[in-house]
């Protein structure tokens, strides 16, 4: 008898939960019979629908203000918008806007326009272009070359050979080739300076700001209104000059010039060694 009356007892528990679930299914049908009523009678009703507000605020988790729509057209408030397609974004913020593919990038901000290749895997950028309040330059992954009001300027691959050109009080067409490590650096120069005009040929084991400094081989030929001067020099720091040149007499301290049929011999120490006539 025992043993009935526990299975009753689980047999009446048992049907309980089975009414609850079946209450709580005929509950949910209804639901979904009235939200069904709902959709077919919006779709039946009028699609011209208005919505009328004075101002539509966006905001974001922090109820920081992103995006205002009222009367005087839309205002966006954001750091950084950034649009994602395959393979390609375009961002816009304070600095300006930056555009980027797949194969290549552009930047355009208030300092300039710069315009490149996506870099190499070490890094370095295979072509570029960029415009600024300075000038223009263009660089591929062996030459450079630069444009501004005053310097035209192209170099080679690794800096081995140099050609610029510079327009500002003198004019100045300069040639370098070479570089300090492959045993020195080789240059050719051109310029012209309140009526004075000097080519300059010279070589030399140091560069310092693109020029040969220490002792070089060089030679020059200088025009001015003084007249025409020619100048032979070695890396021991002997020197000829031939044509017009001020020599100053030891004695007296006088100097004078020499005519351009003449020829002076300085030693090391820069004193006359021999001359003629």
């Amino acid at each position: 008898m025992m043993n009935d009356r526990i299975h009753m007892e689980e047999v009446v528990r048992r049907l309980e939960k089975l009414e609850r679930r079946v209450r709580v299914v005929k509950l949910s049908l209804v639901f979904c019979g009235l939200m069904f009523s709902a959709l077919l009678v919006m779709g039946q009703a009028p699609s011209n629908r208005t919505l009328r507000a004075e101002r539509i605020l966006l905001t974001d988790a922090k109820g920081n203000v992103s995006m205002t729509l009222d009367g005087t057209g839309p205002t966006l408030r954001a750091q950084r918008i950034v649009l994602s397609v395959d393979g390609g974004s375009v961002a816009i913020d304070s600095e300006g806007l930056d555009v980027r593919t797949k194969t290549s990038a552009a930047t355009y901000s208030s300092k300039g326009v710069i315009v490149f290749d996506r870099p190499d895997r070490n890094g370095v950028l295979q072509r570029s272009v960029e415009i600024d309040s300075t000038g223009l330059r263009f660089s591929t992954d062996t030459h450079s070359a630069s444009y501004s009001p005053s310097v035209i300027r192209m170099r080679g691959p690794g800096g081995s050979a140099e050609l610029s050109v510079a327009f500002n009080d003198a004019a100045l067409l300069s040639l370098d080739a070479g570089q300090p490590s492959a045993g020195g650096v080789s240059s050719l120069s051109l310029s012209a300076h309140n009526g004075a005009a000097q080519i300059l040929v010279a070589a030399a084991e140091k560069v310092q700001n693109n020029t040969p400094v220490g002792p070089r081989n060089a030679a020059s030929i200088v025009a001015n209104v003084n007249g025409p001067t020619v100048e032979l020099n070695d890396r021991a720091g002997f020197l000829a000059r031939m044509g017009v040149a001020e020599l100053e007499t030891l004695n007296t301290g006088e100097t004078h010039r020499t005519s351009a049929a003449s020829m002076v011999l300085f030693g090391k120490d820069k004193k006359v060694i021999w001359k003629a006539p």
